[in-house]
């Protein structure tokens, strides 16, 4: 609010990167992979621009990376079957095609 009462909206915008700036240092101090997924995330979602975007989904799914997934039947069978068919795409159109599908 300013002097008048009135709402702000550019200084709400503001104090929120902030705070979400903060939490990022904080996650990034502690190490907490899981948490800078979800506030690179976060922060991706709330970006103004594409080029910011970009940078904040990509730290996302980088930290999404070294956090790991945890193996369960699922993943497992998601990535088998899709092995199998880039091993399929490798014998029938060569190793260029399968190499850009990867």
């Amino acid at each position: 609010m300013d002097a008048t009462g009135a709402v702000n909206p550019m200084a709400e915008s503001e104090d929120r990167a902030d705070t979400l700036n903060a939490r990022l240092l904080a996650a990034h101090a502690a190490g907490d992979a899981r948490t800078l997924v979800a506030l690179y995330r976060q922060a991706g979602d709330d970006a103004t621009d594409d080029t910011a975007r970009g940078f904040y989904l990509t730290h996302a799914y980088v930290f999404a990376l070294e956090a790991g997934d945890p193996f369960t039947r699922h993943v497992f069978t998601f990535r088998f079957l899709f092995g199998l068919a880039l091993n399929a795409v490798f014998l029938w159109r060569g190793f260029a095609l399968a190499a850009w599908t990867h």
